[in-house]
C-alpha cells in the first residue's frame, strides 16, 4: 500500500511540473538561458535575418522571436566593477530587410520596486527610472552612436552619444527620429520591445560578404539604493574612449531602395494683449528632410523656432559676460557632433535670430564627415568681446550666414577637421576659419588642439558706439591640451590664447586679449562598502594674463572632495582661492561651496547647491560678500504620472548693508493622463532688489510673476498639438503692468 501511495504521489508531482513560462512570452526562461550568448570584446557576431511580421506591443509571443539571437547582460559595471549583475537580463536581436528589432526581458527579484515615470518622451530621468537602452554605432568608426532608451512604462528617449576621447562623452538629446517601442510590467519584471526602421537611420555603405558591421552595447539601469548599470561585457575603466569598447555585430545588408522624404508643416497662432499692444500673429512654415543612407538634406521655409515652455530664468543680476542658453531648435539637431569643438564657443547657433529660409547638407562616407549650412536671417546679432566683459547688439537688417565643417576620422584614436563660417550684412562681415585635431597618444593619454583666425568689419556707426575698430581687422586664437583618463587618476593640462581682435561672428567667444593656463588633477577611490562606493578628491589651478602687458588678470586654486553613497547620495564640497583684476583693480576672493543630492525614496528627489564667500560687484566695481544657492524638491504621485517640482534660487550681494537681493521661485507640475495626452502648469516668481543707493539705471525693486498653462497631445516626436495661455505681471517701483498671451500650435509629420 505504501508503494502504491508513493507511486501516486510521484506521478502527481511529475505530471504537475511545468517549465517556468514567462507571461507575454512564447518561450520559457530555461530556453532563454540555453540560447543566451556571453559576449567578449573581440567577438564579431552575426545577427540573424528572420522572416515574419511582429506587432510592437511588449509581448514577445510571435514566432519571429524564437529565431532571434540572445545575449545576456551578466556584468554590473556601475556601481560595482565587473561584478555579477543584481538581476538577470536577456537581450533578443534580429533583423528583417527593412528593420532592426531588439527586445529586453528584464527579470527582477522584487518587481514591486520597479519605478518608471509616465511622461513626455525624453523627459524621464535616466538616474531615477528603471530602463533599458542600447548604443548603436552604425558606421563602426567609434566616434558617435545612436543612444536609444525606454523606461519600464514604455516612454522613449533618443539622443546621439558623442565620444570625445579623453574629454569623455556627451549626449545631444535634442536629436529625434522615428522608431517604435512598447513595454509591459509583469509579475517577474518587465519587457521592452523596440523596432528601428532602417530608413530613419544613417547607415554605412561599406559591406563585406553582403553584411554591414555595427558596434553595439545594450544595457540596463536598475535604480535602487544605488544606480546599478549592467552590460554584456566586462568594462575597461582605464581606456580614454567609450564607443571603442562595444562588441561588433553584422547584419544583412539593409534594403536601400527607399527614397524617404519627411515633410513637417506647422501652423501656429499667437494672441498678445498688453497695455500698449494688442496683436494676433498667425504663422506657418515647413521643414523638409530628404535622406539617403550616408547623407541627409534639410530645408526649411519660415522655420518653426517657437518655444512653448517658459524658459527657466538665469541669475543675471551680477555678470560680466552674456549667458549661454541651450539650443533646442530642430533645424540644428542633425549631426551635432560635427559642431563640437575643443573651444566650445566656436559656434553658437542662437546667434541666428529670425531666419526666413535655410538649407543644410550633412553626411558621412568612410572617414569623411561634412556639414554645410546656409541661412537667411532677418536680423543680425553682433557680439563685442573684450578683456573685462562683453556686450552685444541686434542690427535691424538682414544677414546671410553660411558654415562648412569637414572632419576626417583617421582612426578611432585620431581625428582632424576644418571649420569655416561667414556672416555678411550691410556694411559689415565676419569670416572665421578653424583647424582642430584630437590624437590618442596611448590608451590613456590624448592630445587636443585647435587654431582659429577671423576677419571682421563692423558698420562704422556701430563700431564707434561700442568702441570697436572701424576698419577691417584680423585676430587669432588657439588651444593646446593634454589629458589623461583613468579609473582612478586623471589630469588635464591646457593653454589658450586669444588676440584682442579675435571675433567669432557665429560663436560666443566673449573674453579676448588674454592668455590662460589650466591644470586639473583628480583621484578616485572605490571602497568595497555597502554604503560608500566612491570617494574622490580634485585640485585645479588656473591663471589668465593680459597677452600684451603680461599682467595677471585672474589666478585661482580650487580643491574639493566628492562622496558617492547609498540612496544615490552625491556630495561635492569645495574651496576656491582667487586673485582677480577687474578694470585695473586687484581683488583677493575666497569661496566655499557644496552640492548635495539624495534620492531616499522612489517618490522624492532632493538637490541643493550653495556658495558663500567673496565676489566683485561689477556695477559698483568693488569687493563684497556674496551668498548664492538653489534648492530643488521633486515629488512623484499617482504611480509617477504626476510630477511636481519646486525650485528656489537665491542670490545676495552685501557689505555693511545688502546691495543686491534676488529670489526666484519656480513650480512645475505635469500630469501625463495617457502616453500621448498631458497637461502642465509652470509658475515662476522673481523678486529683485538693488538696495545700494549708488546703483544707477536700475529700479530699486522689481517683482515679476509668470504663469503658463499648457495642454499637449503628442502622437510622435514631430506630430503634436499644443494649446495654452501665458500671463505675466510686472511690478517696478510699485507700478504694475500685465501681459496676456494665448497660443496654439500643430505640427504634422507626413
Amino acid at each position: 500500500m505504501r508503494i502504491i501511495l508513493s507511486f501516486l504521489t510521484l506521478s502527481i508531482c511529475i505530471t504537475s511540473y511545468q517549465p517556468e513560462v514567462l507571461s507575454n512570452i512564447s518561450f520559457t526562461l530555461d530556453e532563454l538561458e540555453e540560447r543566451a550568448y556571453i559576449v567578449s570584446h573581440n567577438d564579431t557576431i552575426a545577427i540573424p535575418q528572420v522572416d515574419g511580421n511582429i506587432i510592437v506591443d511588449g509581448k514577445l509571443n510571435e514566432p519571429f522571436w524564437k529565431d532571434a539571437l540572445v545575449w545576456e547582460l551578466p556584468y554590473e559595471i556601475r556601481v560595482g566593477e565587473n561584478v555579477e549583475a543584481p538581476a538577470e537580463t536577456y537581450v533578443l536581436m534580429a533583423s528583417t530587410s527593412s528593420e532592426f528589432h531588439i527586445a529586453f526581458v528584464c527579470l527582477d527579484p522584487d518587481p514591486d520596486k520597479i519605478r518608471a515615470t509616465l511622461t513626455d518622451r525624453n523627459r524621464w530621468s535616466r538616474t531615477e527610472d528603471d530602463h533599458i537602452g542600447v548604443f548603436i554605432d552604425t558606421f563602426g568608426d567609434k566616434r558617435s552612436a545612436y543612444y536609444i532608451a525606454v523606461n519600464a512604462r514604455g516612454v522613449q528617449f533618443d539622443a546621439m552619444r558623442l565620444d570625445r576621447g579623453g574629454q569623455g562623452t556627451s549626449d545631444d538629446s535634442s536629436f529625434d527620429f522615428m522608431w517604435e517601442s512598447a513595454a509591459q510590467i509583469t509579475d517577474f519584471g518587465y519587457i521592452v520591445e523596440i523596432s528601428l526602421p532602417y530608413r530613419y537611420l544613417r547607415l554605412s555603405n561599406n559591406t563585406r560578404n553582403g553584411r554591414v558591421t555595427w558596434n553595439i552595447k545594450p544595457f540596463r539601469v536598475i535604480p535602487r539604493s544605488f544606480r546599478f548599470e549592467t552590460a554584456p561585457i566586462r568594462w575597461n575603466y582605464n581606456l580614454n574612449c567609450f564607443l571603442c569598447q562595444f562588441p561588433a555585430v553584422t547584419i544583412e545588408n539593409p534594403d536601400r531602395s527607399f527614397r524617404p522624404v519627411q515633410i513637417i508643416p506647422y501652423v501656429s497662432s499667437f494672441y498678445e494683449n498688453t497695455p500698449d499692444i494688442e496683436s494676433f500673429d498667425p504663422s506657418y512654415g515647413i521643414d523638409i528632410k530628404y535622406q539617403q543612407a550616408e547623407w541627409v538634406i534639410d530645408a526649411t521655409i519660415l522655420p518653426d523656432f517657437s518655444q512653448v515652455e517658459t524658459d527657466a530664468f538665469q541669475m543675471t543680476t551680477n555678470i560680466r559676460f552674456l549667458p549661454r542658453l541651450p539650443e533646442q531648435r530642430p533645424f540644428f539637431t542633425e549631426r551635432t557632433d560635427l559642431l563640437r569643438f575643443p573651444i566650445s564657443q566656436t559656434i553658437y547657433t542662437r546667434t541666428l535670430l529670425d531666419p526666413t529660409a535655410g538649407l543644410r547638407w550633412t553626411g558621412k562616407t568612410g572617414p569623411h564627415n561634412w556639414l554645410a549650412l546656409g541661412l537667411h536671417d532677418k536680423a543680425t546679432w553682433l557680439l563685442f568681446p573684450g578683456r573685462d566683459g562683453s556686450s552685444s547688439y541686434v542690427l535691424d537688417n538682414q544677414s546671410f550666414n553660411a558654415l562648412f565643417r569637414y572632419r576626417y576620422d583617421m582612426s578611432a584614436d585620431a581625428v582632424m577637421g576644418v571649420f569655416v563660417t561667414s556672416r555678411d550684412y550691410e556694411d559689415g562681415y565676419n569670416r572665421l576659419i578653424s583647424a582642430d585635431g584630437q590624437f590618442a597618444i596611448d590608451s590613456r593619454h590624448t592630445f587636443v588642439t585647435q587654431l582659429l583666425g577671423s576677419y571682421t568689419k563692423y558698420p562704422r556707426e556701430i563700431a564707434e558706439s561700442f568702441d570697436q575698430r572701424t576698419d577691417d581687422f584680423f585676430g587669432y586664437g588657439y588651444l593646446l591640451r593634454m589629458e589623461r583618463s583613468g579609473r582612478h587618476w586623471n589630469y588635464r593640462i591646457e593653454t589658450r590664447d586669444y588676440e584682442r581682435t579675435f571675433v567669432t561672428g557665429m560663436g560666443l567667444q566673449q573674453r579676448v586679449g588674454t592668455r590662460t593656463g589650466f591644470v586639473h588633477t583628480s583621484y578616485d577611490a572605490y571602497p568595497d562598502r555597502d554604503f560608500v562606493r566612491r570617494i574622490g578628491s580634485y585640485f585645479q589651478m588656473s591663471g589668465t594674463w593680459d597677452r600684451l602687458t603680461h599682467d595677471p588678470l585672474n589666478l585661482s586654486a580650487r580643491g574639493g572632495l566628492i562622496v558617492s553613497a547609498a540612496h544615490q547620495i552625491y556630495a561635492d564640497i569645495n574651496f576656491q582661492q582667487e586673485r582677480e583684476k577687474f578694470f585695473d583693480q586687484d581683488y583677493d576672493l575666497s569661496r566655499y561651496g557644496m552640492f548635495f543630492r539624495i534620492i531616499p525614496t522612489s517618490w522624492y528627489t532632493f538637490n541643493t547647491n550653495f556658495s558663500i564667500g567673496d565676489a566683485i560687484d561689477y556695477r559698483l566695481v568693488e569687493q563684497m560678500n556674496s551668498f548664492s544657492g538653489w534648492i530643488n524638491n521633486t515629488f512623484y504621485f499617482l504611480n509617477r504620472q504626476l510630477q511636481v517640482s519646486h525650485n528656489i534660487n537665491y542670490y545676495r550681494l552685501f557689505h555693511d548693508i545688502t546691495a543686491q537681493n534676488a529670489w526666484i521661485h519656480r513650480t512645475h507640475a505635469e500630469l501625463q493622463i495617457t502616453p500621448s495626452f498631458a497637461i502642465r502648469n509652470i509658475a515662476q516668481w522673481r523678486d529683485f532688489e538693488w538696495k545700494d543707493p549708488r546703483y544707477s539705471g536700475v529700479p530699486d525693486k522689481q517683482q515679476t510673476f509668470e504663469n503658463q498653462f499648457l495642454i499637449r497631445y503628442r502622437f510622435n516626436y514631430a506630430t503634436a498639438f499644443y494649446a495654452g495661455a501665458y500671463g505675466r505681471w510686472d511690478t517696478v517701483d510699485n507700478e504694475t503692468t500685465n501681459m496676456w498671451q494665448v497660443f496654439a500650435k500643430i505640427s504634422y509629420l507626413i
